[in-house]
C-alpha cells in the first residue's frame, strides 16, 4: 500500500527527533531476548508522538541479544563479535517495525549493513524522504563498523538527518561503597527499580534509596560484583512480579524472589508484584496469630505474625 505524503506542521521546538532505544529496554523483565508486550508499549508511545506531527527516527541497540564486549562474546575476535551485535540490532528493529505497523504506523527499517530481505540499505536522502512522507524510520546495524556503539550511531544519524538527538535516560555509576551505589545522570525517583551494567555485560538490579545534590543512591538486590566506574545505569521497564506458592516455605530468597540457598528454583501459582500498593498502617488488621515459616529457629527466636494487608 502506498500512503500519501504527510504534512508535518507542528508547534513544537523540533520538527524532527531521533530516539535511542536500547536493546535492554525491549527485554523487559526477561533475562534475554525480546518482550513483545514491551515492544508494543514502545510502539504505542512512538505513535502518540508521531500523531502530534513530529517526524520520528529511532536507533535501536542489541544488548538484549548479543553485545560484542559482553561475556557471551568470550574470546571472539572483536570485529566479528561487533558484527554479530549489529545483526542483533536488525532483529530488534524488525520486531519494533512489526509492533508499529500493528498500530497502523507506516515504518521503514534502514540498515547500515545490507540485508535486503529484511531492511532497506541506509542512504541519507532516502531516510530523510521517508521522514518527510510521515513514516517512522528505524536505523539498524549501528554505524556498520566494529568498535562503535549504537550510541555513536545515534549521534551520527541525528547529524545526518538534521535532527537533535533525544537524550537517552542513561546514567552512570560514579562510586561503590559497600552495598551503596552512587550514580549520576539518570532521572529516577525514590523506590524506583533500575539496572546497572557489570563489566561482563550482565545487569544488576537495584532500587533508588535516596539523593544528595546530583548523586542518586542505589541499593542492589544482590551481591554487587563486576561493577566499574562509568557503568551504565538504566531505569527498569515494566511491572515486576514474582510467582509464589507453598514451595517457598522455609526457603531463602533475595529482594527479587530469587533463591539464595542453593536448593533449586522456586515457583507457584500466585502472582504478586514486587512493589505492592502502599497501605495506611492505621488500617492494617491486628496481628492475632503467629505465622509458621517452616524454620524452627525463626519461629522461636524471630516470630512472625500473620495479618491481612488491610482491615
Amino acid at each position: 500500500m502506498t500512503e500519501p505524503a504527510k504534512e508535518t506542521t507542528n508547534k513544537f521546538a523540533y520538527k524532527r527527533v531521533l530516539l535511542k532505544v536500547s536493546g535492554e529496554a525491549l527485554m523487559g523483565e526477561q533475562a534475554y531476548g525480546i518482550d513483545v508486550d514491551v515492544a508494543r508499549n514502545v510502539a504505542e508511545e512512538l505513535k502518540r508522538v508521531h500523531e502530534l506531527g513530529v517526524e520520528v527516527a529511532v536507533v535501536v541497540g542489541g544488548g538484549n541479544i548479543f553485545r560484542g564486549v559482553s561475556k557471551s562474546a568470550g574470546n571472539m575476535d572483536r570485529s566479528s563479535a561487533d558484527y554479530i551485535g549489529m545483526l542483533a540490532t536488525v532483529m530488534n528493529a524488525v520486531v519494533l517495525q512489526d509492533a508499529l505497523e500493528k498500530v497502523d504506523v507506516h515504518t521503514r527499517v534502514l540498515s547500515a549493513i545490507d540485508i535486503p530481505q529484511l531492511a532497506e540499505s541506509f542512504i541519507r536522502r532516502r531516510a530523510v524522504r521517508h521522514l518527510e512522507k510521515g513514516r517512522i524510520v528505524i536505523f539498524a546495524a549501528g554505524t556498520g563498523n566494529p568498535y562503535f556503539t549504537t550510541d555513536s550511531a545515534a549521534a551520527l544519524r541525528a547529524l545526518e538527518i538534521k535532527a537533535p538527538p533525544v537524550a537517552t535516560p542513561t546514567g552512570r555509576l560514579v562510586a561503590v561503597q559497600g552495598l551503596l551505589l552512587e550514580s549520576v545522570g539518570c532521572r529516577l525517583h525514590t523506590g524506583q527499580r533500575c539496572r546497572v551494567e557489570a563489566v561482563d555485560g550482565s545487569w544488576l538490579d537495584a532500587q533508588v534509596v535516596g539523593f544528595r545534590d546530583k548523586i542518586t543512591y542505589l541499593m542492589p538486590f544482590k551481591q554487587a560484583d563486576g561493577l566499574v566506574t562509568g557503568a551504565r545505569v538504566l531505569p527498569a521497564t515494566g511491572p515486576s512480579s514474582i510467582q509464589i506458592g507453598p514451595s517457598w516455605m522455609g526457603r531463602m530468597v533475595n529482594g527479587l524472589g530469587e533463591p539464595i540457598d542453593g536448593l533449586g528454583k522456586l515457583g507457584g501459582d500466585a502472582t504478586l508484584p514486587t512493589t505492592p500498593p502502599k497501605v495506611n498502617p492505621l488500617k492494617k488488621a491486628p496481628v492475632e496469630e503467629p505465622l509458621d515459616v517452616g524454620v524452627r529457629a525463626i519461629n522461636s527466636m524471630l516470630t512472625i505474625g500473620r495479618a491481612s494487608a488491610s482491615a
